[in-house]
């Protein structure tokens, strides 16, 4: 299992900052080559990718960020809700200069790569969801029932340390921010499967077999998407990309360099 640290990463990029809807957007590059935008998880940052940037930066100028509020970006007085976040990514892209972009999205980073492919259909050329959820409906029932409940202190501690010792806002604003993404998380995503249709690019739906997404919501995922395919890891979690790296990459790099089924 990799580390959630990128200090195994040769010669590590200076992070920079994007003005982006009222905040400075964290983010950091890696290689070159056509772009591909990285999306982490819910509470989590950057840090995530790990096990991917040094196998995707080969080939590709990976920009990695944090989103609003995770990592070393700040929270603001607003909610988070995944279109607000989708437009935060939309922004960093337009301030980089960046309008067509391979996406690879984790947990709630999956949802704003298909909040992004739904918004803004010409961004996003290519689309990698992982462990991602279109409806509330899709988590399994226990994971609900956990996000109802869960206090601060009992989250995930390689979550909630990391938050702590990255944020701008303290470690003491780490129990807001959860609230926040509490809140999203019970409430949010729900897109009718009629808007799904709409998304004109590849979109890889990836999931670890034992997922906190139900199998068969990954399934009618796939099945809503155009140019859907389907991938569902044997003897993974939620936590795939860093319990199966090697697995996963190639699974990865092989979407992004191929031809959708059918074109050569």
């Amino acid at each position: 299992m990799c580390s959630i640290q990128l200090q195994e990463i040769p010669d590590r990029p200076a992070g920079r900052r994007a003005p982006v809807n009222g905040i400075e957007m964290y983010y950091e590059i890696f290689g070159e080559g056509e772009p591909l935008l990285l999306i982490h998880g819910g509470s989590a940052s950057l840090e995530s990718w790990s096990c991917q940037i040094p196998r995707l930066m080969e080939r590709y100028r990976v920009i990695a960020a944090d989103s609003r509020g995770h990592g070393r970006t700040a929270d603001s007085e607003t909610p988070l809700d995944f279109s607000l976040l989708a437009s935060d990514y939309a922004g960093l892209l337009d301030h980089l200069g960046i309008s067509s972009v391979a996406v690879v999205g984790w947990s709630d980073g999956g949802v704003i790569g298909l909040e992004l492919a739904m918004k803004r259909p010409g961004l996003v050329n290519k689309l990698v969801a992982i462990g991602s959820n279109f409806r509330v409906d899709g988590l399994t029932d226990e994971v609900r029932g956990y996000f109802a409940s869960v206090e601060p202190d009992d989250f995930p501690a390689i979550l909630a340390d990391t938050y702590k010792a990255l944020s701008p806002d303290g470690p003491g604003h780490w129990p807001v921010i959860l609230g926040k993404l509490k809140n999203m998380w019970l409430t949010q995503p729900n897109y009718p499967e009629s808007e799904l249709r709409k998304v004109t690019c590849p979109v890889l739906v990836m999931a670890g077999d034992h997922d906190i997404v139900k199998a068969q919501h990954s399934v009618d995922l796939f099945q809503a998407l155009p140019l859907g395919q389907l991938c569902v890891i044997p003897g993974a979690s939620h936590y795939l990309p860093v319990e199966k790296p090697e697995l996963v990459n190639r699974i990865i790099a092989d979407f992004l360099e191929s031809s959708p089924p059918g074109e050569t």
